[in-house]
């Protein structure tokens, strides 16, 4: 037996393994219809008349007082009957009608409704591939441009961006640029000024300007983190890269820093755009009107996304959708994280997956660009290289990006540490995807990564000398604020 939201105890065989997914739908209904007397809620045992998929719901009438007595009431099956009056939809429903993906793989996402269909995503390595698409985009962009990005630097790869803009502005296009004043502390007035003078709208997100009246010292640590480009609505490009040298490719000049960056194409892309005008009106901005994502028959995907962002009021969006496909995983969790200084929630969940046969495997950098950091992360190495969790250096430049592939299924790509700043403080985007060929190619870069990493042992954590093993305590004791 099983229990729906108190309601109606059913057969096991006529109870949806999503049931608990669709809860709130059941409330709803329950207060739209009048007097129910049962929910049913299930994928089998229902009559050819009312046709289902997984994950179907549907409120009915059940047989208990009907004056019809040509009915047999005597199994709960006939809860689903003629006689049914309401009906919902789950979001699981319209997905597998919508998209090409297995029903077995939506056990993966945490958040059914957030999920969009018809959805083309390409992955971009490193600066190289990154920011010739993205210049590539703004130089063909016919209506808008919004760039927003925590690092923005003026330097040679800053410079491509700017002319980039400029060059559009001057045709008239809206061109809206947002940067946080934290990341790009070193950005000069001159830049700035030739934006804007070509007619680039530019706005400084969360300004530390500690003289002003409104200042709040306790608002300092709260920063903009997301890196979101958008295209005439049409194209969108996320993920961990921002706009400066170390992430261009050495044969652009750059440090040619290990990141990984989404180009989106797809209804997402809306849902990108309105990150960013919410958070663009937030700080002064002027409004302005999100258009529609229209996409051809010809470019339309079958990826199923979902952009996952934290507010003020659920800052803990990333941590629950990891958490519930790291618990689903069955053969191999793969995590490329530059700042990896998991809670307890997390080592815990990884911990168990280990234990049901998962292999788990997580690549870290190993010359961080903040070496706090780095200490706090390594001090972890022992215990979860004890709970059987694989550990890997990046080897010589920074590695900064922030990806996880799970059983070849699920995916992310997106902006989000894990640590404290990224769990409780900054402004961040990921995109989580449902699509097997984009999983298989971010598997295969994977073992390409891994092949160039090094490898923590347990008897190298022994020879750390009693120096490094004390960073190691005293940054782990300050991950608070890291």
């Amino acid at each position: 037996m099983c229990t729906v939201s108190g309601y109606a105890s059913l057969d096991a065989e006529v109870c949806s393994p999503y049931a608990y997914k669709s809860r709130v739908l059941l409330i709803i209904a329950s207060n739209v219809a009048n007097k129910l007397n049962s929910v049913a809620v299930g994928t089998q045992g229902v009559p050819v008349d009312l046709p289902a998929k997984t994950g179907d719901v549907f409120v009915a009438k059940s047989c208990h007082g009907t004056r019809d007595t040509s009915k047999d009431c005597s199994g709960p099956e006939k809860a689903y009957h003629l006689r049914a009056r309401w009906r919902i939809v789950s979001p699981m429903r319209a997905l597998l009608e919508d998209s090409k993906v297995a029903s077995e793989d939506l056990r993966y996402a945490s958040r059914h409704s957030n999920y969009r269909a018809h959805n083309r995503l390409t992955p971009l390595r490193d600066g190289g591939e990154t920011y010739a698409s993205m210049l590539a985009a703004i130089r063909g962009a016919a209506r808008s441009i919004t760039l927003e990005t925590y690092i923005l630097v003026d330097d040679a790869t800053g410079t491509r961006f700017a002319d980039a803009l400029i060059e559009r502005a001057q045709t008239g296009i809206a061109v809206r640029l947002m940067y946080d004043a934290w990341g790009s502390w070193s950005l000069g007035t001159p830049y700035i000024n030739r934006l804007t003078e070509a007619g680039v709208e530019v706005v400084e997100y969360n300004p530390v300007v500690p003289w002003r009246a409104r200042f709040k010292l306790v608002l300092l640590t709260r920063r903009d983190h997301r890196k979101i480009l958008i295209v005439d609505d049409q194209v969108a490009f996320t993920g961990g890269l921002n706009i400066a040298n170390d992430y261009a490719s050495k044969e652009d000049g750059g440090g040619g820093w290990r990141d990984a960056h989404l180009q989106v194409q797809g209804p997402i892309v809306r849902d990108l755009a309105r990150l960013f005008h919410s958070v663009w009106v937030g700080s002064g901005g002027a409004a302005f009107e999100v258009g529609a994502a229209s996409v051809s028959v010809g470019q339309a995907g079958d990826a199923l996304a979902s952009v996952i962002s934290n507010r003020l009021t659920k800052r803990f969006q990333f941590r629950r959708a990891y958490l519930h496909a790291i618990r689903k995983a069955v053969r191999q969790i793969d995590i490329m994280n530059a700042y990896f200084i998991p809670g307890r929630a997390v080592r815990r969940a990884l911990r168990k997956a280990v234990a049901r046969g998962v292999q788990v495997r997580v690549i870290v950098p190993g010359n961080s660009d903040v070496k706090a950091a780095q200490y706090a992360s390594s001090y972890l190495y022992a215990r979860m290289l004890k709970d059987g969790i694989r550990i890997f250096e990046w080897p010589k430049v920074m590695m900064h990006a922030k990806t996880a592939v799970i059983d070849g299924v699920w995916s992310t790509v997106g902006s989000y540490n894990f640590d404290s700043q990224s769990l409780r403080a900054n402004l961040e985007v990921a995109v989580a995807v449902l699509d097997r060929p984009l999983a298989k190619q971010l598997t295969i870069q994977f073992d390409a990564d891994i092949a160039r990493c090094v490898e923590i042992e347990e008897g190298a954590l022994a020879k750390r000398n009693l120096w490094h093993r004390a960073l190691q305590w005293c940054a782990y004791r300050l991950r608070w604020f890291l």
